[in-house]
Order: C-alpha cells, then structure tokens, then sequence
C-alpha cells in the first residue's frame, strides 16, 4: 500500500507540499485551482521504475504546477530520464518537459494524474514518404513518423527537398511531418532529407529519393 499525503489547497495562498517519503515535492502557486481543492500525493514504483501521483485526476487548473522527484538511487548518466504523464483509459504518454539537477527531476505541468519516469534514448521511426497535391494545387511532401514515448517535436524536425528547407508542419492526429513551400514542384527524383526529433531531444536523420 503506498503513503498518501492529502493537503487541502486554498487557492488565494501559495503552498508546497511533500510525499509522506519525502522524495516528491510539488509547488503549487496562487489562483492555481478555481476552488479550494484536496490534492492527494504519493510516489511509487512501476514496472521497477519511479513514478508519482498527483490527485484527483480530473481537477481543472488555471496553471501549472511545479514538481522535484528526487531518486534516491543512482540515474544512469547514460540515460535520458523523462517523466511522462500517463492516461491509464488510452494507455498513451504524454511527455512533460524535464530537467535533472544531480539527482532531483525538475518539471512543470497543467495536469495532474500519474507520471512515470521512463529513460527515452530511442530516436522517431520515419515511415512512408508521400508526395501530393492539393485541391489548391500545392505540393505537399507527407512522412509519416512516430515516436512511442515522447512524442514529436515538429519545431526541431526539419524536412529539406533539393537543398531547400521548407515550412515544416505537423499532424498529430495521424503521425505526419508536412513538408511546405510555395515553389515546390515535384521532380523525377528528389533528394528528400528528413530529420525527425522528438520531444526527449533524440533525433533520427534520413535521406529518401522519389
């Protein structure tokens, strides 16, 4: 059975909060809930790896909150720790921006619910590449990409066709880099770079003609 500390938060005052043992700690500013609110807080093990609790779940919030995990054991330099918030009823990550300082885990989020830290050193698999026209009549590159864990940060991924770079764009609905730029004509064969980075900071770089 795990330890769970529950404070009640008053919105019109700041507080931070620690786990009964000690290794979570989460700050919670002013105005951040709409209503005085219980948060339940606990740390665990999964899988054999750290994780949290922050609850309930669904709480809305007008901002973040910001969390310390302290690991007591070592962290492997080797490896890139993430913490990841998890959606038990999809059964997807969503990644939260993280910092290590020694051995204490830095982040910020506007959910609450439960986060694995999970290392993440796999870079994007970039799949299919598809060139197609618009009913506008643009020319689009599409590449399909994925990235299990972290998930894709479009704004560091890049998509360069016959030594241009284009308008790189992102569909999260169905995993595609989008490749735009207004003097894009397809060629017999083109020289398609793509370079595909996730959130974690991996990043995969591939070379496709089409």
């Amino acid at each position: 059975e795990h330890q769970i500390l529950v404070s009640r938060i008053d919105p019109s005052t700041s507080n931070s909060i620690r786990s009964p043992d000690q290794n979570l700690k989460v700050h919670i500013g002013t105005s951040t809930f709409f209503d005085t609110t219980s948060i339940g807080i606990f740390t665990f093990n999964r899988e054999g790896k750290p994780a949290f609790s922050i609850s309930p779940h669904s709480t809305p919030m007008r901002k973040n909150i910001f969390v310390e995990y302290y690991h007591a054991g070592d962290l492997d330099k080797n490896q890139n720790y993430q913490v990841l918030h998890f959606d038990p009823l999809r059964e997807k990550y969503t990644h939260i921006p993280t910092k290590i300082i020694g051995k204490t885990l830095h982040t910020s989020t506007n959910m609450l619910g439960e986060f694995h830290i999970i290392p993440d050193n796999e870079a994007p698999i970039i799949g299919d590449i598809k060139i197609r026209t618009t009913n506008y009549g643009e020319h689009r590159v599409e590449i399909c990409v994925s990235d299990e864990l972290s998930g894709i940060d479009f704004k560091k991924s890049e998509i360069v066709i016959n030594g241009i770079r284009g308008i790189t764009e992102y569909d999260f609905e169905d995993n595609i880099l989008i490749y735009i730029h207004p003097n894009f004509n397809p060629q017999k064969r083109s020289r398609i770079e793509v370079t595909a980075t996730d959130n974690a900071g991996n990043s995969r770089f591939d070379v496709f003609y089409r």
